[in-house]
């Protein structure tokens, strides 16, 4: 089937064909168009997906409280506005219920919004490498910017702009992260240990090149900090030289890993 905008029947309202069939078209990302083909005779393009219906169908998540909180809208004023019940318009701004393409567009008609701001293109972050939690990992990120040994959708509880995410590889920090878990952090330049990152579970590099995640603690002397596993079975890291720290802003347990291509 071929793939067009969603502008596809403006932009070709007539085409004459001199053969029988076409093999492809492609313009745009979305709007997914059928075509009748006939001999010697115009083609005629039906949209048959809209923007609006793609969005819905690939499963977004579906933003309406922001999108209500912007224009000082209440949940009552959208129910009364579309004529249905406040706990119905509770249950869709808080993932509870999907609402149907119709309703989804008396909702946009009725707040006057566009579908990509309450069904907004995921952002995607990659996960360029490992932390060792017990096993041993060196900072090592040898893709583009942008690449990684695989992606995920980013967090609807972060912002994708700055954040690393890494890799779990080891069980010192069970049972709070697991093998295969992601961890999620900012790096605020590549020198240091900011002070928020003490007392607290960070992604570190020691000055061996090797990459951990562990609570950090002061050590003895100044310059020194002391690594420490939860895991009771597992080994602390003791008065060592840490080139950089960064808190974990976010864990993600392995089973909600969601990949992406």
């Amino acid at each position: 089937m071929p793939i067009l905008s969603a502008n596809a029947a403006l932009l070709f309202p007539d085409f004459d064909m001199n053969s029988a069939s076409i093999s492809s078209f492609s313009h745009g990302e979305h709007c997914l168009v059928k075509a009748e083909v006939r001999c010697q005779r115009t083609v005629r393009f039906q949209p048959v997906a809209t923007e609006i219906e793609f969005r819905h169908s690939a499963g977004m998540e579906i933003d309406l409280k922001s999108a209500l909180k912007r224009r000082g809208m209440s949940q009552q004023q959208l129910a009364d506005a579309i004529d249905v019940s406040k706990g119905y318009i509770s249950e869709i701004a808080s993932g509870k219920k999907r609402p149907s393409i119709e309703t989804l567009e008396q909702i946009l008609d009725a707040i006057d919004a566009d579908i990509a701001e309450i069904i907004p293109t995921r952002h995607v972050i990659a996960v360029p490498g490992y932390v060792g939690a017990g096993a041993e990992v060196y900072l090592s990120d040898p893709y583009p910017k942008g690449e990684g040994m695989y992606k995920v959708a980013c967090p609807p509880q972060i912002t994708p702009h700055s954040v690393v995410a890494v890799e779990v590889r080891g069980e010192s920090m069970e049972p709070v992260f697991s093998e295969g878990d992601l961890l999620f952090y900012t790096r605020n330049g590549d020198h240091g240990v900011p002070s928020e990152a003490i007392g607290r579970k960070c992604v570190a590099e020691t000055e061996d090149g090797k990459v951990w995640v562990k609570q950090l603690k002061i050590g003895t002397a100044p310059g020194l900090f002391n690594l420490l596993s939860i895991n009771p079975a597992a080994t602390n890291m003791l008065d060592v030289r840490v080139k950089w720290a960064a808190p974990v802003r976010l864990h993600l347990p392995k089973e909600f890993v969601k990949r992406v291509e």
